[in-house]
């Protein structure tokens, strides 16, 4: 599992990155410590037991990666590309995601719940067994997935398309949708309803 580490900043609650002694947001040097990670995980396709949490991260291509038990809480993701990964066990809960793709990606037993979607593109994965409760997502495309038990208990979904997707035991119980399209999924097997 990720570093359980607290944050030396004196009344922070945050993990401390993976090798340092404080979080992202009190790393002095902290363009050079992400600089640091992503010239780290750039030529290895592992990213296992990292937390970094609070990362900024804009115009990276994380593409083939394997990513798992790892920490991506509280952080900012625009225009990365994560097409073709893995990502087991992880947490991106309370971040926000902008024109990331995550097309024929694998994601099993991940956490995203209070995350923020925009025009982001899962098409042609895997999304099992993991947690979108409570997400805002506008104009993102899940088409051709596999959804099998994930959650989207609370979500927000406007301008999201579902096509030809397994939505079995998939849930949506008080989730708010707009311009949702389920267009060839099997909806009926999904949980929209408590009894």
């Amino acid at each position: 599992m990720f570093n359980f580490d607290i944050c030396k900043h004196d009344g922070c609650e945050s993990y401390s990155a993976t090798g340092y002694d404080y979080c992202l947001l009190h790393i002095k040097d902290r363009s050079d410590v992400i600089e640091n990670y992503l010239e780290t995980i750039k030529d290895d396709n592992l990213i296992r037991n990292y937390n970094m949490e609070h990362l900024s991260l804009a115009y990276a291509e994380l593409r083939n990666k394997y990513v798992i038990v790892s920490n991506f809480s509280n952080s900012s993701f625009t225009n990365v590309n994560f097409s073709e990964s893995k990502v087991l066990f992880s947490l991106f809960q309370f971040s926000s995601f902008k024109n990331c793709k995550f097309n024929h990606t694998i994601i099993k037993y991940t956490n995203f719940a209070g995350s923020s979607f925009e025009n982001c593109d899962f098409s042609g994965s895997d999304i099992v067994n993991s947690n979108f409760i409570g997400v805002q997502a506008s104009d993102c495309n899940f088409n051709d997935s596999n959804l099998y038990y994930t959650n989207f208990t609370n979500a927000c979904l406007d301008n999201v398309t579902f096509i030809d997707c397994n939505l079995k035991k998939t849930d949506f119980y008080r989730s708010k949708r707009n311009v949702v399209n389920f267009k060839y999924s099997n909806y009926e097997e999904a949980e929209f309803e408590r009894f």
